[in-house]
């Protein structure tokens, strides 16, 4: 067989993973704009560096590699909770800008922080751009008191609408983005489903969902299906461990839950049993299959009308089906699909401690929608 200089770029970017992401959307101003203008750029993925390796080098060695400082405000909530919101690089540096300087809103993943590295490189990103970034910490993670026996889930959208109020009443003339990874992909996405009207109705001009596991509770039963020694497994109960941490923190509160038992904590071995005895609990939800049911992604994309960007790779252990008939339906929505990525990674070239393909491609789109919304005003 001859070679020649095409089948040679063919055979390399096979072996490099080279590619352009897979848009999924509706025909419309959104879609094309998402087509021609944004993912035109090519995704070259880390060399060697494979779904679990992504998430586990973007969830450990790439925290060590990005630097941020942040400034926490404690927000109280009506039922008498709190949750943090740290502001990237301190409240003095972002009163600095403009008062119409967009805010970025970041929601972390389950048992996460701000101190993450794919939300530090984002904000970094976001602050590059002469934006206001601020990190959402969850009821009682990252050294956050539990004030009152409400955990967070993936259900709860209370404390979203909390935030993102308090932001508005701080800068009424600034457009607010937000950027939910995960867990908080799926709040991203039950959230402005709630306020389906319009942009206007959900206080936020544009939105990426990154990551969203979409149904998560069909995740989870995979994942466990790996037991005892797949690397599914692993990722899974190093979660549940965690959690297990977190109640133990804030028993003192949890234990107000009326059935919760400190001993049926500890016994669980996946995510269905800790989501049982705690999250369905705290909730008043009758069995974890009805919780799952209520936060599944699948049944809020079609009622969002706020642009919104779904960026997931094929090789993430936390997706198993992909909403491509509810994006293809609504012209606020874009899907972007890649081969390789991970979990909350798409690290990308020879550097997978550099800005993420995640980084780029979020910043390209809020600045597109920001422009198209700018060019609507002038008309």
């Amino acid at each position: 067989m001859e070679w020649n200089a095409q089948m040679l770029r063919e055979w390399m970017d096979w072996l490099l993973g080279r590619e352009l992401p897979h848009v999924i959307s509706s025909q419309g101003t959104l879609g094309d704009t998402a087509r021609t203008d944004i993912f035109t750029r090519v995704y070259w993925p880390t060399p060697f560096l494979y779904g679990h390796l992504q998430t586990l080098i973007a969830m450990t060695l790439r925290n060590l590699a990005w630097q941020a400082h942040y400034e926490r405000t404690i927000v109280p909530t009506p039922d008498g909770g709190a949750f943090g919101l740290d502001w990237f690089c301190c409240r003095e540096a972002c009163e600095r800008l403009p008062e119409s300087a967009p805010v970025l809103l970041v929601l972390h993943s389950i048992t996460g922080h701000s101190n993450l590295s794919f939300v530090k490189s984002l904000c970094t990103a976001g602050y590059a751009q002469g934006w206001r970034p601020v990190a959402m910490v969850y009821r009682g993670c990252e050294g956050l008191k539990l004030e009152s026996p409400r955990p967070y889930s993936q259900l709860d959208t209370d404390d979203v609408q909390t935030a993102i109020a308090g932001l508005r009443n701080m800068y009424p003339d600034a457009p607010i983005l937000l950027a939910g990874y995960s867990l908080g992909a799926m709040l991203v996405a039950k959230y402005l489903a709630e306020a389906r009207y319009n942009s206007a109705a959900s206080g936020i001009v544009a939105a990426a969902s990154v990551s969203n596991p979409f149904d998560l509770g069909a995740a989870w039963k995979r994942q466990a299906a790996a037991f005892p020694f797949g690397l599914d497994f692993f990722f899974q109960y190093m979660i549940v461990l965690r959690f297990v941490h977190y109640v133990w923190r804030h028993w003192e509160q949890l234990k107000r839950i009326p059935g919760i038992s400190w001993p049926r904590i500890v016994r669980c071995r996946n995510m269905m049993d800790m989501d049982r005895e705690l999250s369905c609990k705290a909730l008043r939800i009758k069995d974890s299959d009805a919780y799952y049911a209520q936060s599944s992604s699948f049944q809020y994309i079609p009622k969002i009308r706020t642009p919104c960007l779904f960026p997931v790779a094929l090789d993430d252990a936390f997706i198993k089906q992909l909403p491509e008939k509810e994006c293809r339906g609504n012209d606020c929505t874009v899907m972007a699909v890649t081969k390789r990525g991970g979990h909350c990674a798409h690290l990308q070239g020879l550097n997978p401690f550099g800005p993420s393909y995640l980084d780029d491609t979020i910043v390209l789109f809020f600045k597109a929608v920001l422009g198209f919304k700018h060019s609507t005003k002038e008309e």
